[in-house]
C-alpha cells in the first residue's frame, strides 16, 4: 500500500421521495444496505412526515452480539426522482442511522459523465441519513448497468433510483480521517448499577443545549411588543439564511397539485378558502409587494389536513417549512430550537389532584397571536389564490407560523411569566 494514501469505502446513497400522512412528498437521503433484514427511518423524519406507528417489539441483532430493540414501525411508500418508480415499504423506527461520510470527499479528479442522473448528487458530503433501505428493497431497485471509474476509484451502479456511487477509493494522506472502534458487553453489575441511578432523585443545575442558550439569549434581546400591545418576535437563525436555495418552483407546483385536488372536493375547497379569507382578514397574511427575490428568501408550501372528530375546526392548513429547496436545505434545517420549558406532563397531571375542581380553556389562535420581525417576513411567503381564474400571488405570513420548528421557542416562552397568558388573551386579533 501506498503510505501517502488512505483507503475508505463508499457505502450508497439515495435522495428519495417519501410519502406523508397528507399523501404528499417529501425528500429523504435513503442508505442502500443489502445486509440488512429490515428497512429504518429515523424518527425525526417519521413525526416530520406525521406517519402513523405500530407497537412492534423486534430485536435488532448486529455484530458481537450487540443487540438493539425496536419498539414502533410504520408504513409508507417511497419513490424513484427519476423513473417515478414507486414502492411501499414497512420501516423500524430508530433514533438514528450511523452512516455519512467525514470528512467531506474530494471527488473533483474524478471523471462521472455528465449525461448521467446521479440518485444522491452530493454523496460526497456528510449528511444525515433519513431511512435505510434493506436486502428486499435493495435488490427491487437494481438495474443493469455499472460504470468502473477507475484504479481506487468506486463505481457507479445504475437503479431505479438514479445512478448509485458505491465501493473502495483511495484519498491522499492530507485527508483528516480519525476512526475508533469499540466493542462493550456490560455485565449484569454495571445494568443494576444503572437501575439505581435511574431511581435517584437529582436535580441538574444546567440540562439545556449550547443552541437552547442560544435560542434563550436571542429571545431576551429581541423580542419586543408593537404600539398596540402584540408581542413581536425575531427568528432564530443557527445558520444563515444565504444557505437557503431557490424555492419558488417546488411551492408553485405542490400548490397547483393541491388546487386540483381541492377542485374534486367542493366543500373541501369552500373550507380551505374560507380559512385563507380569514387569515387575510385577520391581518395574519397579507400580499407581499414586490418581493425582492434578489435576498434570501423562503416560500412555504402548504395543505390541508383533516381532522377526524374535531367539534369546531374540521380542517386545518398545513406549512412545510421543512420543504428542501434546492440546494438541499429547508427553512427549519437553518433554525434553532429553544428549550421546552413547561412542566412535565405527568407534574401538569398530579396538579389536578390538588384542589376538587378543575377548568381548561382554549386560547384561539395562540400562535397567531405572536408577529414575525417585518425583516423576517421574506422567510414566511406563500403562494395562494381563492379562484383557479385569479392570478396566483405571493402572501407574506406575518405571524408565527405552523410547521416552523422555532415556534416552539417563540410561544412556549410566553407562560415563563415575561408575557402571560393573559397578555396573549388581551391581544386584539
Amino acid at each position: 500500500m501506498n503510505n501517502s494514501s488512505q483507503d475508505h469505502i463508499i457505502l450508497p446513497t439515495a435522495i428519495v421521495l417519501v410519502r406523508d400522512v397528507s399523501g404528499g412528498y417529501r425528500l429523504g437521503r435513503a442508505l442502500l444496505d443489502s445486509c440488512s433484514q429490515v428497512n429504518f427511518i429515523t424518527d425525526e423524519l417519521s413525526q416530520t412526515l406525521m406517519l402513523p406507528r405500530r407497537k412492534h417489539n423486534i430485536e435488532i441483532q448486529g455484530i458481537v452480539k450487540s443487540s438493539t430493540n425496536i419498539k414502533y414501525t410504520t408504513s409508507t411508500n417511497i419513490k424513484s426522482q427519476v423513473t417515478g418508480f414507486e414502492l411501499p415499504l414497512t420501516l423500524c423506527i430508530t433514533s438514528h442511522i450511523a452512516y455519512q461520510p467525514e470528512p467531506e470527499i474530494d471527488t473533483s479528479s474524478w471523471d462521472i459523465p455528465s449525461n448521467i442522473v446521479l440518485a444522491d448528487n452530493q454523496f460526497y458530503k456528510s449528511k444525515k441519513i433519513d431511512l435505510l433501505l434493506g436486502t428486499e428493497s435493495f435488490f427491487s431497485l437494481l438495474s443493469v448497468g455499472q460504470i468502473k471509474l477507475g484504479d481506487s476509484l468506486p463505481i457507479l451502479q445504475i437503479t431505479l433510483l438514479g445512478w448509485v456511487v458505491s465501493g473502495r477509493y483511495r484519498a491522499s494522506s492530507n485527508t483528516l480521517n480519525t476512526k475508533c472502534l469499540l466493542a462493550c458487553e456490560e455485565s449484569i453489575d454495571s445494568r443494576l448499577e444503572k437501575l439505581w441511578q435511574i431511581e435517584e432523585v437529582t436535580s441538574k443545575a444546567d440540562m439545556w443545549t449550547r443552541e437552547q442558550h442560544s435560542c434563550e439569549k436571542l429571545y431576551n434581546n429581541t423580542v419586543t411588543r408593537s404600539p398596540n400591545g402584540r408581542i413581536v418576535v425575531k427568528l432564530p437563525f443557527k445558520d444563515d439564511p444565504a444557505c437557503l436555495g431557490e424555492s419558488y418552483t417546488t411551492a408553485l407546483r405542490r400548490f397547483s397539485a393541491q388546487e386540483r385536488r381541492l377542485l374534486r372536493s367542493p366543500n373541501l375547497r369552500t373550507q380551505y378558502v374560507e380559512f385563507m379569507d380569514e387569515y387575510e382578514r385577520l391581518g395574519h397574511m397579507q400580499v407581499a409587494l414586490s418581493p425582492n427575490l434578489n435576498q434570501p428568501h423562503y416560500y412555504i408550501p402548504h395543505h390541508c389536513v383533516l381532522k377526524p372528530g374535531s367539534t369546531t375546526t374540521k380542517l386545518r392548513v398545513v406549512f412545510d417549512a421543512f420543504c428542501q429547496t434546492t440546494t438541499q436545505t429547508s427553512f427549519n434545517d437553518i433554525q434553532m430550537v429553544g428549550p421546552i420549558i413547561q412542566s412535565e406532563l405527568v407534574v401538569l397531571l398530579l396538579q389536578f389532584r390538588l384542589h376538587r375542581f378543575a377548568l381548561t380553556a382554549e386560547i384561539v389562535k395562540m400562535y397567531r397571536q405572536v408577529l414575525v420581525s417585518e425583516e423576517h417576513r421574506m422567510f414566511q411567503y406563500i403562494l395562494w389564490r381563492s379562484s383557479p381564474n385569479q392570478e396566483i400571488q405571493t402572501f407574506q405570513l406575518n405571524t408565527v407560523t405552523y410547521g416552523m420548528v422555532a415556534k416552539w421557542h417563540s410561544n412556549h416562552k410566553r407562560f415563563r411569566g415575561e408575557h402571560s397568558v393573559k397578555d396573549l388573551i388581551s391581544i386584539p386579533q
